[in-house]
């Protein structure tokens, strides 16, 4: 469902290795271990990355509370707002690298 989208940030940014269909679930956590950073909405992936050590950025909307339902590991931040939609991929990454400034 998300193919064209990864195929376009693939397409723009350097350095990025699309898996998009290639991988599964069970392959996250592998994955993460070599990962610089994981960022993402509040899903099961992050749930599954969040472990590993590798740095975990959670977007949260208003519909859940990131104190009580946020991926367990050393190293996860959060970020919540009202709506995801509202939440442009320059702020994520602005407030990414601050989470990890602290």
């Amino acid at each position: 469902e998300e193919k064209n989208i990864l195929d376009e940030i693939e397409n723009r940014a350097k350095g990025v290795l699309n898996l998009c269909g290639k991988t599964s679930l069970m392959d996250l956590p592998s994955l993460a271990r070599g990962a610089a950073a994981a960022i993402g909405n509040d899903t099961g992936p992050m749930h599954m990355i969040a472990p590993t050590g590798c740095k975990t950025f959670v977007l949260f909307s208003k519909h859940s509370n990131p104190h009580r339902h946020a991926p367990l590991g050393a190293n996860v931040k959060t970020i919540q707002v009202d709506d995801l939609k509202n939440l442009s991929p320059k702020e994520v990454i602005a407030q990414f690298l601050e989470s990890q400034a602290l």
